[in-house]
């Protein structure tokens, strides 16, 4: 279909062309001929009626027929000879004779030559103008033409060297070309062109301080003309027009937005005059380039946001999402794409990468492995990390390159990626920097200009949004599995002492009821009414547990402060743990001064003590327990260390969350709620807290709490 089209409007670009060769040459001629001939004819075949007293009547008409509808040197071609005519034939004769009447005759040879030189002046007018308008109305029919056949083409590249075509043959000049501008607002990529040397296609050929004609076209921003190179005085000749020996040219701004796309030119070898109606046909071919630009870059912008969207909207899954995200822009958008994501953690690590060649996306994982974006490190991707601010690099310099490498190896593996041009975005996401997204170029024929640059910060915000949406999702569900684990959990943590003090309560009732009072025995009911105290005791502190959080969560956690001596809480909590302390063989000791006052909630601390002791009686697999005390800098540091089992490092930043529990021994229950308590209450006193833990080596947990909050 596209061929066909191309070869239709072929057959019509060539008709319209040629619209303007006029009437053949033998006509012209033959036509001048005839008169002439014809005029002589008359003369000394009505010699004998008229005489030889007006012998130009019937020369002027064949002057005026020859020069009206054979141009202007057939017109020529017939006064010279009624000159000759006419001399030879009358005035001649007149001057030989000595004839009386041979000033008449003079008088009236001259008054035909100024009638004859006034008639070829008009039909030499006449004739300029018809041509003049036949050019124009080709140089129309030729802008028509293009406007449409830029409607239909698919291939842009190909409609451009259509349009040199047209401009070539109408113009009837030997070179015509395409420039186009470079995102630095200065540089010239060769863009298309023809009658050049090959090999100037793709490559720039006037950098941002050259006085060229195309630059000088673009800075005064209007049609520039000259007629000899050698003395133009208002730019330079480049050593690409002189090598062409160029002499003559003229030059167009191709308008666009938010920067002219370049400049369309023409030059010839001979020097020609470049009439108005040149000037305006090359800027009205310019305007048609621009419009189609323009119309295929926002058909192209939308067909991109589409296939984005459908991607974006494709699945929740954050894997399968980016997965789609990076195809659809690679290589249809960019030659490569790569998105580095924050973990939990706040860790920064590639996620997702792909490119046109498959040599270059190994690196791009290899870089991404070995060199993260470090907050210090020079990285683009760490720079837009640390400014929160978009990075557009249309041409990166190899000292660049060199400069933002880490070590040799780094900067070798970034000089075989050979990047020419990158856009680095951050990912935002309710205010918050979630990650970023790279684009990058391998060929200096696709550089980033600006309106990809607008593009890009608009692909980044949605594919902020479908990453948000993915997390919230996937808490969502990580919520419900953690509820749904909770409930399990908490149904057996608060049916184990029910069942106990039912079963302690039912034995106390059955021994009252059906023992005598000789084998009663009130020790051993003493043993299981403590129990059933121990159990309600367990089950009193599940309950305010779910309680605390039920505080927390709604934001109704109110703090009662007062003066408090940390170190006798401290002696207190242990104290009161010394019957599981014995009963579990561990022996805690505390290191701390002898008083330490601060302005805190102390039934609120004391949980805190508690929850944390209890966990390093519980994992401290019957090691001893150290808690060590002191000030420093109007601070109170807290230390709670076990030699115990100690915590895996995937799970050390998900201990502090509710209802997340440390997967380290099936065997010891809980709600996973205590350690999410204690952060929340520290948190509550302006403090904070911080764990250190090897997995066999035990755990510290260290917290600051200011003194006055």
């Amino acid at each position: 279909m596209a061929y066909r089209i191309t070869n239709r409007f072929s057959d019509q670009l060539e008709k319209v062309i040629t619209l303007a060769e006029g009437r053949p040459f033998l006509f012209r001629y033959g036509l001048t001929v005839t008169t002439c001939l014809l005029a002589s004819f008359l003369l000394f075949g009505t010699h004998a009626i008229i005489g030889p007293t007006n012998p130009y009547l019937f020369l002027l008409g064949a002057v005026l027929v020859s020069s009206w509808y054979g141009g202007s040197r057939p017109g020529y071609l017939a006064f010279l000879y009624s000159v000759v005519f006419s001399w030879l034939t009358y005035v001649q004769p007149a001057i030989d004779a000595r004839d009386p009447a041979l000033i008449r005759v003079l008088l009236q040879d001259g008054l035909f030559i100024v009638e004859s030189i006034l008639v070829l002046l008009l039909a030499y007018r006449r004739h300029k103008n018809y041509i003049e308008m036949q050019v124009r109305t080709a140089q129309q029919a030729v802008i028509a033409t293009i406007g449409q056949y830029g409607l239909e083409e698919q291939n842009l590249t190909g409609f451009i060297q259509r349009v040199m075509h047209a401009i070539s043959k109408t113009l009837d000049v030997e070179y015509c070309q395409v420039l186009e501008l470079l995102p630095d607002n200065k540089s010239l990529r060769f863009r298309s062109g023809i009658g050049w040397r090959r090999g100037l296609l793709g490559k720039i050929i006037y950098t941002g301080d050259s006085n060229s004609q195309a630059s000088y076209t673009l800075q005064v921003n209007r049609p520039v003309i000259f007629r000899n190179l050698q003395k133009e005085r208002r730019f330079s000749g480049t050593e690409l027009l002189e090598e062409q020996e160029i002499v003559s040219g003229m030059s167009v701004v191709i308008p666009g937005s938010p920067q002219p796309y370049g400049v369309l030119a023409v030059h010839t070898k001979k020097q020609r005059e470049f009439t108005r109606d040149d000037v305006n046909f090359l800027t009205a071919l310019a305007n048609v380039i621009s419009t189609t630009i323009e119309r295929r870059t926002i058909r192209y912008e939308l067909e991109l946001m589409s296939r984005l969207n459908s991607e974006l909207v494709n699945s929740l899954d954050l894997d399968q999402t980016l997965a789609g995200v990076v195809s659809s822009l690679v290589p249809n958008f960019a030659e490569t794409c790569e998105i580095y994501i924050k973990d939990a953690e706040q860790r920064t690590s590639l996620f997702e990468v792909k490119s046109t060649v498959k040599e270059k996306e190994r690196l791009f994982r290899e870089i991404g492995d070995k060199y993260p974006p470090l907050f210090s490190s020079k990285r683009p991707t760490a720079r837009v990390l640390r400014s929160g601010k978009p990075l557009y690099m249309p041409l990166l310099s190899l000292s660049y390159l060199d400069d933002v490498s880490t070590d040799a190896y780094h900067k070798k593996l970034i000089r075989q990626l050979g990047l020419t041009s990158i856009m680095v975005l951050p990912i935002k996401a309710r205010h918050k920097i979630i990650g970023t997204i790279g684009f990058g170029s391998f060929d200096r024929g696709r550089i980033f200009n600006e309106r990809n640059f607008l593009l890009a910060q608009e692909i980044a915000d949605r594919v902020a949004v479908a990453i948000d949406n993915a997390n919230l999702y996937q808490e969502a569900r990580n919520a419900v599995q953690a509820r749904d684990e909770f409930l399990s959990i908490a149904s057996h943590e608060l049916k184990t002492p029910l069942t106990s003090m039912l079963l302690q309560l039912q034995a106390v009732l059955h021994s009252i009821k059906n023992e005598s009072l000789a084998s009663f025995s009130i020790e051993k009911t003493m043993i299981m009414l403590e129990s059933t105290l121990s159990q309600s005791k367990r089950l009193t502190r599940l309950v305010n547990d779910l309680l605390n959080i039920s505080l927390i969560t709604t934001g109704r956690l109110q703090l009662e402060k007062e003066k408090v001596d940390l170190t006798r809480t401290v002696k207190d909590v242990m104290q009161k743990l010394s019957p599981q302390i014995k009963k579990d063989k561990i022996t805690i000791s505390f290191n701390g001064p002898e008083s330490l006052i601060g302005n805190w909630d102390p039934i609120r601390l004391e949980q805190v003590l508690i929850n944390l002791l209890t966990n390093a009686i519980k994992y401290g697999e019957g090691k001893p327990v150290e808690v060590e005390l002191q000030e420093k800098n109007n601070i109170a540091l807290l230390r709670i260390i076990d030699h115990g089992m100690g915590i895996p490092q995937d799970q050390q930043g998900k201990i502090f969350k509710r209802f997340q529990r440390g997967k380290v021994k099936a065997s010891i229950k809980g709600l996973g709620v205590g350690l999410y308590l204690v952060n929340e209450i520290v948190l509550a006193h302006k403090g904070k807290i911080e764990l250190e833990s090897t997995l066999k080596q035990g755990s510290t947990f260290s917290i600051e709490l200011p003194l006055s909050t």
